[in-house]
């Protein structure tokens, strides 16, 4: 959106913006209050006359008018100095009097993170000697919601030993900005991450296993500053150094819950056909996410409830026992908490 103030070159003869026997007059408009929302332009323009002296000067500035204008940044004015007024003169007819008129054009810039505050937008003319005049209209700026920012991770898929993984980050926001990514492992075999501060993060596993990685977002604009994260797994294949090829899987129902509603996690297990073992236990434990409650059982599946909204991860460790061989192998299970409605 963007408003528009204008103002009218004055004729010929003496200028109506000289009144009461002024040397220097100045007018803009609008001569009212104008409410703006942020993110949007306003065009500006001013016109200053003088009676004898030339125009030395002629500048916009703005002021803080309510207390929220205090604490919060103002928005620009482009070419506030008036470097480039169009400036003229003319005598007035049967006088030796000269009239200098100096037009003053610039443009107003909110920026999208304002919040609701009144300004005084100003326009000041300075004559040659020494004499000045002012003219004002109050800003009023209202804020907007909060741009969408947001965020997704994402992996290779099906991955295999001694071939290149990639990470991928999206973003998703209303606005653009400047977006910085960090990537950082939560599990597995410890790699190093090539493009790590990019939104696309490589490397090359040597060791199977399965593998988590956090994404951080960045979104700034102006003075705001927005986080947003998503967390990735991914399972390398490789050569099974087992007896009994035993692999466990993750998993999260509903991946996605409301507030305060039951999420059940499930460990699932496979062997060899005909493999024989004495017991499998389980251990769940949180590894990302608001709540940092652990627990452990010796159940395959565990029910929660958690209340605070955002994302989760939680990892089960699954250990086969036959005898007095043991073997063990993790996963994890992602999901999400909504707001309540």
């Amino acid at each position: 959106m963007a408003l528009v103030a204008t103002l009218t070159a004055c004729g010929g003869g003496a200028s109506p913006n000289l009144q009461n026997g002024q040397k220097i007059g100045n007018i803009v408009t609008p001569d009212r209050t104008v409410e703006i929302s942020a993110g949007a332009g306003l065009a500006v323009s001013a016109i200053a006359d003088t009676r004898g002296p030339d125009i030395a000067s002629h500048r916009w500035s703005i002021a803080p008018k309510s207390d929220s204008a205090l604490r919060a940044k103002p928005p620009t004015i482009q070419n506030a100095d008036c470097a480039h007024a169009s400036t003229s003169k003319k005598p007035i007819a049967g006088a030796t009097i000269t009239i200098a008129q100096s037009r003053c054009n610039g443009w107003m810039a909110v920026p999208v993170t304002a919040v609701d505050a009144t300004w005084t937008v100003t326009s000041t003319a300075t004559g040659s000697d020494g004499t000045t005049s002012s003219a004002s209209f109050d800003l009023v700026v209202r804020s907007v919601p909060l741009p969408r920012f947001e965020i997704q991770a994402l992996a290779s898929a099906d991955p295999v030993l001694d071939q290149p993984v990639t990470l991928t980050g999206l973003v998703k926001t209303d606005i653009p900005a400047n977006i910085k990514y960090g990537w950082s492992q939560m599990a597995g075999p410890t790699v190093a991450l090539g493009g790590a501060d990019s939104a696309t993060a490589r490397w090359v596993p040597s060791v199977a296993g399965e593998y988590v990685f956090l994404l951080t977002g960045t979104w700034e604009l102006d003075d705001l500053v927005r986080i947003a994260t998503d967390v990735v797994s991914l399972r390398v294949m490789g050569p099974q150094a087992s007896d009994f090829d035993f692999t466990v899987q993750a998993a999260a129902t509903p991946a996605t819950a409301p507030s305060a509603s039951p999420v059940t996690l499930s460990a699932s297990v496979s062997t060899r056909a005909g493999a024989a073992f004495d017991s499998i236990s389980y251990q769940w434990t949180p590894l990302f996410g608001p709540n940092s409650t652990s627990t452990s059982t010796t159940l395959p599946s565990i029910i929660l409830a958690p209340e605070l909204p955002g994302k989760y991860v939680w990892t089960v460790q699954a250990t086969l026992k036959s005898g007095s061989h043991t073997e063990t192998r993790v996963s994890h299970a992602r999901f999400e908490v909504l707001d309540p409605p």
